[in-house]
Order: C-alpha cells, then sequence, then structure tokens
C-alpha cells in the first residue's frame, strides 16, 4: 500500500532565509537607519514598549565658600508604543521548488524582503511625517499661502537648521541634523556653489544609505518613497490647490521603533499534501515620534 509523506519548510532552512530578508531588505531602508529602536517587550505587559526621556536639570552657577551645593532633581518621561503584527505571503508549489531551474525559496525572500522593506520604511515615514512642526517651502508662514514654485529651496534649509537650533535639537552623533527627501526636491538645490556631494566628504566615514549631499550641515538622504501630493491631495490635506512635496529634517532622538520580534521567515504548514507552501515574512513592530521638538515636515510647491 502506497504511503503519502507530507512535508514543511525545515526551521533551519526558514532561520537561513529569515537573515537573507533582512539582507536584502537594507539597502532599500532610509528611515530605519535612524531610528531609535528598542526590543524589551518583556518588561512591558500588553503589547507595548516604553521609551524613557530626560529632561534638563534646574540651572546651575556661580558657587559660594563654605555653602553647599544645591542638588537638582532629575526627571524622565515615558513614551509608550504600542506593537502591532506585520507581515506577507507568497505561494510557492512543490514542484517549483523541486524542479525550477532558479532557487524558488531565495527568489520568495527576495520579493518579501522588498515588501518588508518598503511596509517598514513607509510606517517609520508616516511617524516621522506626524510631527506638528512644519517649515514651508519659498519662506511662507502656512500651507495655504504656498503657490507653484515655493520650493525646497536654500532659504528653506537655512530655516530648517535654525529652527532646529532654536529648539536644542541634538544632532546625529553630536554633528549633523539629517534630511530624507524626494529627488525633486533636493534637485532644486543641487546647483548651489555650498552644495557638497558625499562623495566629496572630507573626514566623514560613514555615508548612510542613499545619502547624496550635505548643505548647511544637513546631511541630506535621497528616496522616491517620501510622499508627493497631487492638486487635489494637496487640497484635501493642506487646504491649497498645488502639487506639493513632502520632507523630514531632525536630529537625535526624534522617532522610534519598538520591535518585540524581529522579521522572520514563516511558513504555512503542510497544503493539500505537501504541494503547496505559503512562504511569508512576519514581525511584531511598533512607531512612534519620542521629541516632538527634535523633528520638523517640510511642505514645499
Amino acid at each position: 500500500m502506497a504511503t503519502t509523506t507530507t512535508i514543511t519548510i525545515p526551521l533551519s532552512v526558514r532561520a537561513v532565509y529569515s537573515k537573507e530578508i533582512i539582507r536584502q531588505a537594507q539597502p532599500r531602508l532610509r528611515f530605519a537607519q535612524f531610528a531609535k529602536k528598542k526590543t524589551d517587550l518583556s518588561a512591558n505587559a500588553g503589547g507595548a514598549i516604553k521609551f524613557t526621556k530626560y529632561s534638563s536639570i534646574s540651572r546651575g552657577g556661580k558657587l559660594t565658600e563654605g555653602v553647599n551645593i544645591n542638588e537638582k532633581a532629575m526627571s524622565n518621561s515615558e513614551i509608550t508604543i504600542t506593537v502591532e503584527e506585520y507581515g506577507n505571503a507568497v505561494k510557492i508549489s512543490e514542484k517549483a521548488i523541486q524542479l525550477s531551474m532558479h532557487d524558488e525559496l531565495a527568489e520568495a525572500s527576495i520579493a518579501l524582503a522588498n515588501d518588508m522593506s518598503l511596509v517598514l520604511d513607509e510606517e517609520l515615514r508616516d511617524t516621522a511625517l506626524s510631527t506638528t512642526n512644519v517649515v514651508y517651502g519659498g519662506g511662507k508662514t502656512s500651507a495655504g499661502a504656498l503657490v507653484a514654485g515655493d520650493g525646497f529651496t536654500t532659504q528653506t534649509i537655512k530655516d530648517l537648521a535654525e529652527a532646529l537650533a532654536t529648539n536644542n535639537a541634538p544632532k546625529i552623533d553630536g554633528q549633523y541634523y539629517i534630511c530624507i527627501a524626494h529627488p525633486h526636491q533636493l534637485r532644486q538645490i543641487r546647483d548651489d556653489d555650498n552644495w557638497v556631494n558625499c562623495h566629496q566628504y572630507q573626514n566623514i566615514k560613514n555615508i548612510y544609505e542613499g545619502e547624496v549631499g550635505m548643505y548647511e550641515g544637513i546631511r541630506f538622504v535621497e528616496t522616491t518613497q517620501m510622499i508627493q501630493n497631487t492638486a487635489g491631495e494637496t487640497l484635501a490635506k493642506y487646504g491649497v490647490s498645488v502639487p506639493t512635496w513632502e520632507a523630514v529634517v531632525f536630529g537625535e532622538n526624534s522617532y522610534g521603533w519598538a520591535e518585540a520580534l524581529p522579521v522572520e521567515m514563516r511558513d504555512n504548514g503542510v497544503e493539500d499534501y505537501g504541494r503547496m507552501h505559503g512562504v511569508a515574512w512576519y514581525a511584531i513592530w511598533g512607531f512612534g515620534i519620542i521629541e516632538e521638538k527634535n523633528i520638523f515636515m517640510v511642505l514645499s510647491a
């Protein structure tokens, strides 16, 4: 009597491809490299991860001989980020796995990596853009005042640098602010004599994914993932009928990424006696702004 053997993709194989998904996704990620990441869910029941931020202490000053220093109390507050499930899946037949001239699992891992990187970066992008701090193109002070041509100019960048400095926003690695913007926006400033292409940097070793240049102490990362609004979309969102682009500029500790479960590859067990495999990426994440004063959205036309 014939017997039927059913199989699933072994855990060891899935572990290998989980690493492959992460490796393949890295070059596509822009926002993830700047997020403050925390993974400790165990201490916070209820599906949330807490980020602690400390306030500045009261100002010190001149001391008097024979008088003890007046100690100041330290205070802190907590930002709670709720985590949710994320994932996507594809189907692969057992026949394809066994007979294809390609490595179907490898191809699946690349497709899943592409999808995962888009989902992760868009979630972080939308979190960053949710800030209430806004600088407008063309030196305008409101969205309603924008007209065509109010672009992402050198004046806009200087306004951003001034706003962050006024807020005492700490710089990334203590040296630079970061701007993530659409190629259309960055094209408008690349002809300025003070623009420095990233391949011309001196004494800067770490070049970020997607980094293209620097201006006024702000390093620029380019991605087509930044939001472009049609005139109709801008009218619905901001009350003015003109095409717009959104960018974000920030310093240290601006937005957070809570990771309760790192991304991993999973299969859907046995289907149709082992003839079909469902393969998925799966993770448990959460996102939120940590320090509002350290981040600005830029709306330009």
